[in-house]
């Protein structure tokens, strides 16, 4: 007890939250446990998820994950796409999909509006090197009908005007 208010600085992570628990109450713990969990979400960087380059005029978009597939991961990834093609008038962008095997059908609803973004600034979206379960996954779904989709990073870029 420091100054007459239990202290419990010495104990880490869950401990802290257990003794939290037993000795204030379950309406304390709980404000305790929110207050450190904003925290922590502060202090945490969202990895990116993507690569963005400039190759003489045109946006090119890695993906660095495998599967895209978390809820969470497909929010970012949306926010980093926008965030791609803020600046640009008439944006030039070729997503590369060589990296992804998986992709749950929230991520497809993320590359509508990506596609909707690019459109709307009067730019050019190419997709290209799509594994054959994505892409059948544009098919399923009838966005290869909406989408330019190529075999390749030369097939893409030759497509741009």
């Amino acid at each position: 007890m420091v100054d007459g208010r239990l202290n419990f600085e010495f104990l880490r992570g869950g401990e802290y939250q257990l003794a939290a628990a037993f000795f204030l109450g379950f309406g304390s713990a709980l404000a305790l446990c929110y207050r450190a969990s904003l925290r922590s979400l502060k202090m945490a960087k969202p990895s990116s998820h993507i690569s963005v380059r400039k190759i003489d005029g045109v946006t090119r978009i890695d993906f660095l994950d495998r599967n895209i597939l978390d809820e969470l991961n497909i929010h970012q990834i949306g926010e980093e796409l926008l965030k791609s093609v803020e600046s640009e008038f008439r944006p030039k962008v070729i997503v590369v999909f060589t990296n992804v095997e998986h992709m749950s059908s929230a991520a497809y609803g993320t590359f509508m509006k990506f596609n909707e973004r690019v459109k709307s600034r009067d730019g050019q979206l190419r997709l290209c090197e799509l594994k054959p379960r994505v892409y059948e996954g544009f098919v399923i779904t009838k966005l290869n009908r909406i989408f330019s989709i190529h075999e390749s990073w030369a097939a893409a870029l030759d497509t741009l005007t």
